[in-house]
């Protein structure tokens, strides 16, 4: 049997959700796009994730509060965080938060690959 191999894509910007799509596809992988934080929060309860792709900074909300929820409902799905406003502090405290994996933006369809092999087998 062949089991669906599925990313939830948390983003507000429709051209990352696209390129990580994109990439991810090629891996195998179905791509599930949110571009707001309550479509993520509805689709973390109703199916099962591989991995979920977070944009720190969405409309809203702190992107810490969502990854705080996305553990609450789904504890052993890996979460990586993606930030437009990476530096070590933010990365750090993304870990500390309880983050898989930190990716900064922008970023290329090789160093989407590489952030998330660390976390989920792509290749």
């Amino acid at each position: 049997m062949n089991k669906e191999r599925s990313i939830l894509v948390v983003d507000d910007e429709a051209v990352i959700l696209k390129m990580v799509e994109r990439v991810l596809n090629r891996f195998g992988y179905s791509v599930w796009g949110s571009n707001t934080c309550d479509e993520a929060v509805k689709a973390v309860k109703e199916r099962r994730f591989d991995l979920v792709l977070l944009d720190m900074l969405m409309p809203g909300t702190n992107g810490f509060d969502l990854l705080r929820t996305i553990q609450s409902i789904a504890p052993s799905t890996p979460v990586v965080v993606m930030s437009g406003y990476a530096s070590p502090e933010v990365a750090s405290d993304t870990s500390k938060a309880g983050a898989n994996g930190f990716l900064a933006k922008p970023f290329t369809p090789e160093e989407l690959q590489i952030g998330l092999s660390a976390v989920v087998n792509i290749q």
